[in-house]
């Protein structure tokens, strides 16, 4: 055997006596997870891949926070629950583009954009409040309920 090919033998034994469990140090937070489904994402399959993974072990140097959303993601497409915070799905959108995942990319930027008009549409319904001089505005005395009013004529 070639020294390349040795190890690359130790590493496939290796991990099927473990059933193809892996340890991830992803930004310090740890997970385990089976290599099929780390292997659907095509980094991951590229570094598990790698002759120099011995001990099913694997550091990267990402953010751990947003991992757990990658190996949800990994696990059923169709089952994920994009993040309703918007700047987690920003920073979830730069994870996704990492680890070769388009389609949760293109997710994302779908559910950013319907966020955005959402935001929009509400913005505008919204009736903005605006007196017309300082003596219409409301005294901090009125706002906590302190005030009432002088007369209230009932229309029929």
């Amino acid at each position: 055997f070639a020294p390349g090919a040795t190890q690359q033998l130790f590493a496939t034994l290796n991990r099927s006596l473990f059933h193809d469990i892996f340890e991830l140090d992803i930004g310090g937070y740890r997970f385990r997870a089976e290599g099929k489904l780390l292997r659907r994402s095509p980094t991951l399959k590229i570094l598990l891949s790698s002759p120099s993974i011995f001990f099913e072990e694997l550091f990267l140097d990402r953010d751990g926070s947003l991992f757990n959303f990658i190996l949800q993601y990994l696990e059923d497409e169709e089952l994920f629950n994009v993040p309703s915070d918007r700047q987690v799905c920003r920073f979830l959108q730069a994870e996704a583009h990492y680890f070769g995942l388009p389609r949760l990319e293109a997710l994302l930027s779908e559910h950013l954009a319907r966020n955005a008009e959402d935001a929009k549409t509400f913005e505008a319904k919204k009736m903005p409040f605006q007196a017309s001089s300082e003596k219409a505005r409301l005294s901090p005395k009125c706002l906590f309920g302190a005030c009432r009013p002088l007369s209230m004529t009932v229309v029929s």
